[in-house]
């Protein structure tokens, strides 16, 4: 599993509340009343239509950049899209992230299918140092190519990891 700690830059991608308002306001706020200034019109010119479309342009262009902002999955490995996933929840501010960290722990699981035997498992851990000194620890959903699930994962989380076509690594 990677270290999310080793990216330097991790936390950093998550955009502040000012640039997501600026994208937001600024930007679609532009092609919206482009699109209405356009719409107000008679569309006899091509002035007319060309404004029409720059607007809506810029509002598609204002909603991908929002998007790309606040789930840039396209640049985040498997285990990342995790993290990011659980930090959807939106328990606290990204801007209030000072760093993450993953750490693992051998335990042994509570029994086997057969009801009998125990085994050792691998569960990770992703630790979250928030800027006011607090810290907050989540279990990782962790994949065993020979063991499948962990029994510790919840359904829900079972299900996001399933709707996002994760596969086990080993």
């Amino acid at each position: 599993m990677k270290n999310a700690s080793d990216r330097e830059d991790f936390y950093q991608e998550i955009p502040s509340k000012f640039g997501l308002y600026f994208i937001l306001f600024v930007i679609g706020g532009f092609g919206a009343m482009a699109t209405l200034a356009a719409l107000t019109r008679n569309f006899r010119d091509a002035d007319d239509w060309f404004l029409l479309i720059m607007g809506v342009m810029v509002l598609l262009l204002a909603m991908r950049l929002y998007q790309i902002a606040c789930w840039p999955s396209f640049s985040l490995t498997q285990d990342e899209l995790i993290i990011r996933k659980w930090l959807g929840t939106r328990k606290f501010l990204y801007s209030d992230i000072e760093s993450l960290s993953d750490y693992q722990e051998w335990t042994k699981a509570r029994r086997t299918h057969s009801g009998t035997k125990t085994r050792p498992i691998l569960i990770h851990y992703l630790e979250i140092t928030l800027r006011s000194g607090k810290t907050k620890t989540y279990p990782l959903p962790t994949y065993h190519t020979n063991q499948g699930l962990l029994e510790s994962i919840s359904r829900r989380t079972r299900r996001e990891i399933r709707s996002l076509g994760i596969k086990g690594d080993g």
